[in-house]
């Protein structure tokens, strides 16, 4: 008798469609209307953990934006950058200069050699180009150099010191 009711389930179950729409039955197999019913809202929710990691890769993400931002604020503020910007700039200016006839220099002047002459000048007038550099500004400003390290004084150390005084 056991056995008959297994089995009158069983195709009791094969005649009922669920509301998920699949048939149960030995097998399990699906209804064709399930899958597409089921595929054009499988993205339709998340999970608090799926949202929590999209979160978190935002943050991520983010944060190395950020990174990335500040280093190359960094690097702007570097003297060999700053070198590079000012000629850049004051080239584009003798160009535009020489072009709208306003400023005369000898015919064969690169404007690069004359802006990048000019702003070593400035700096040198200015005390932040450092002699060492030779034509170019290394990564350090001149303040940023360590100072040749000072001796420390001799002592005697045979001596000893009242801690009275």
């Amino acid at each position: 008798m056991a056995g008959n009711i297994g089995s009158s389930l069983i195709t009791a179950l094969n005649n009922y469609k669920n509301p998920r729409g699949f048939n149960v039955g030995s097998s399990f197999d699906r209804d064709p209307s399930y899958i597409s019913h089921q595929s054009q809202n499988s993205t339709a929710t998340l999970s608090p953990d799926d949202t929590c990691e999209r979160l978190h890769r935002e943050r991520q993400h983010r944060r190395y934006l950020q990174t990335l931002q500040l280093i190359k604020e960094h690097d702007a503020s570097r003297p060999d950058q700053q070198f590079d910007a000012q000629v850049y700039e004051l080239e584009a200016r003798i160009i535009e200069e020489i072009e709208s006839k306003t400023l005369d220099v000898p015919n064969g002047t690169n404007p690069n050699t004359l802006a990048h002459e000019t702003v070593k000048k400035n700096w040198m007038e200015q005390g932040i180009w450092n002699e060492d550099w030779s034509e170019m500004p290394l990564i350090r400003w001149l303040h940023e150099e360590s100072p040749e390290p000072t001796p420390a004084p001799e002592t005697d150390t045979g001596t000893a010191i009242d801690p009275k005084l």
